[in-house]
């Protein structure tokens, strides 16, 4: 009874909180409605939706025969290697399929929903396509920092998996066979995708707006902690504010970005997983823990990556770190991760 009137609740306020900033403010919602149209249609469709067609396409087993390289993946991540295979095409693909893919696998019946959460943990990522085109040329004018922006995210992915493996430890796993009837046909495969994909744009459209009515009703005085709030929000949107500034201060936000994903992001994910009785309160988890592994690693590896001077390199190597406004981002995601696996795990146990 109390969440339900919590639910109702939040939703009247945001509800009089959007009409209001729809109505005063009809220019700038229209006009971040219609710039995340244009993303969607210039950029996530071209390089999402054949993933798309691919993801719904294809078929995962779980061999019931157990393997040296099974027990290694089960210690690790708490999935067996067969499923293994979900992380790559997550890595290429990007939101939200690998949350598609496993869903589906769920949905039937070919994995159980402690194994569904153990992939969720690691395998629904920013996709290379994007990364490259979007963000490295597009956005930053920077092509050779793709190869930085994916290394830190696949680490910081199989590094969450890990840790979210070790807070939840996995339960053992029971293999069940897909039915040879339940293959999926090239047909139905289009049909979802294009659902799919339809499902994105909608939400990228609804938080471009959203973040904008945000920040125009709340304005916030740092332009650093403007671009952050709408990477929180949507991450595509922040991560074009952020590249404002030095790439020193702003790359590793921008890996920390792309790898919580924002709320519209997670919108995607809800609405996926919304009909298979997935909690989305690990997923959310799993991303928080993510985006503070990707600031950190970010910040470590960044001289690797763009060699400066020696003495520059020394003492600028932790700049971010040092920020204030640096620092109480990645507290803040770091505590809500620790805060929400205690609460999971004392609930759990």
């Amino acid at each position: 009874m109390e969440k339900s009137f919590a639910g109702k609740l939040f939703k009247g306020i945001f509800t009089v909180f959007f009409t209001l900033a729809i109505i005063l403010y009809s220019d700038k919602m229209s006009s971040a409605a219609e710039e995340g149209l244009r993303l969607w249609l210039n950029t996530v469709v071209p390089s999402l939706f054949p993933f798309m067609v691919i993801s719904s396409w294809l078929t995962f087993r779980i061999s019931e025969r157990k393997t040296v390289l099974d027990r290694l993946t089960f210690g690790l991540f708490g999935v067996p290697a067969t499923l293994m295979a979900i992380f790559p095409v997550s890595v290429l693909s990007g939101y939200p399929v690998g949350a598609k893919i496993i869903s589906g696998l769920y949905s039937n019946g070919a994995i159980s929903k402690d194994t569904a959460e153990h992939l969720f943990s690691f395998c629904n990522n920013p996709g290379a396509v994007f990364i490259l085109s979007a963000v490295a040329s597009s956005i930053l004018g920077d092509k050779s920092s793709a190869v930085f922006f994916m290394t830190v995210c696949v680490l910081s992915s199989l590094t969450g998996g890990i840790l979210y493996n070790f807070a939840f430890p996995a339960e053992p796993l029971k293999p069940i066979k897909l039915e040879a009837g339940m293959e999926p046909g090239i047909y139905s495969a289009i049909s979802s995708a294009v659902g799919s994909v339809l499902l994105v744009g909608g939400c990228i459209i609804f938080f471009s707006a959203v973040s904008e009515a945000a920040l125009t009703l709340f304005p916030l005085k740092s332009p650093a902690a403007n671009a952050i709030v709408s990477g929180v929000l949507e991450f595509t949107q922040g991560i074009k504010k952020i590249s404002a500034f030095s790439p020193r201060f702003s790359y590793p936000i921008i890996c920390a970005m792309l790898c919580w994903g924002g709320f519209s992001v997670h919108l995607q994910t809800a609405a996926l997983i919304g009909g298979c009785g997935l909690p989305l309160k690990k997923y959310i988890i799993g991303k928080a823990i993510c985006a503070a592994c990707a600031y950190i690693l970010s910040v470590i590896l960044y001289d690797s990556f763009f060699p400066q001077a020696p003495t520059e390199a020394l003492t600028g190597a932790f700049a971010p770190v040092n920020s204030g406004l640096s620092l109480f981002a990645l507290s803040a995601f770091s505590a809500s991760a620790v805060c929400l696996i205690l609460v999971e795990k004392n609930r759990r146990n």
